[in-house]
């Protein structure tokens, strides 16, 4: 007998995971984490999800978008993510799956940028919008340790922010590194 796959959702902050909890109800077959801000919490949070028994990863929550295309609602599902110190392909055979599977969403596939801090203008934001539709900070934290151990991993990101909109410093402020909710001081 043939173990089903085990699949890890990893989401960084709490209102990510809080959603996604509410869409799997009781579904005990996947595992839900919350890996907290950043590439390196992302790390941690894959590390977390492999000692648990996952076989496959998706990495979901918000993304700010960079590209015109980039309009919030807007569902990223990209094939390739970007980050300062190159770029990382996610599982080819996952990605087409996952893109047939939310066809009617019309999710952009184009890249994705794993930037270091917020893009919190317009200006931050096209700085990096060369050829790429949405930025995170997790991704490629991620991406990069499923890529070395072999392990099917993609990202399904929504965009919360437009090319030319602005994130509230308060924003920023009610999020600790751990992905909660803190009331800024």
């Amino acid at each position: 007998m043939i173990d089903a796959p085990k699949l890890a959702l990893i989401a960084a902050l709490a209102a990510e995971r809080a959603t996604l909890a509410r869409r799997l109800g009781a579904d005990a077959t996947i595992q839900l984490i919350q890996c907290g801000v950043g590439a390196a919490k992302a790390r941690a949070g894959f590390e977390l999800a492999r000692a648990s028994g996952a076989d496959r990863v998706l990495l979901m929550g918000f993304a700010g978008g960079l590209g015109e295309a980039a309009s919030p609602g807007q569902v990223l599902v990209p094939r390739q993510i970007r980050h300062l110190d190159g770029q990382l392909e996610v599982d080819g055979q996952w990605h087409q799956h996952i893109c047939r599977s939310l066809a009617s969403l019309a999710p952009a596939t184009d890249p994705l940028w794993c930037v270091p801090s917020p893009l919190l203008d317009g200006k931050a934001k096209a700085s990096y919008a060369d050829g790429a539709i949405g930025c995170d900070m997790e991704s490629a934290g991620m991406l990069a340790l499923a890529t070395t151990e072999k392990i099917p991993a993609a990202v399904i990101k929504v965009v919360l922010d437009g090319p030319n909109d602005v994130v509230p410093p308060l924003a920023i402020e009610m999020t600790d590194a751990n992905g909660d909710f803190r009331w800024p001081h």
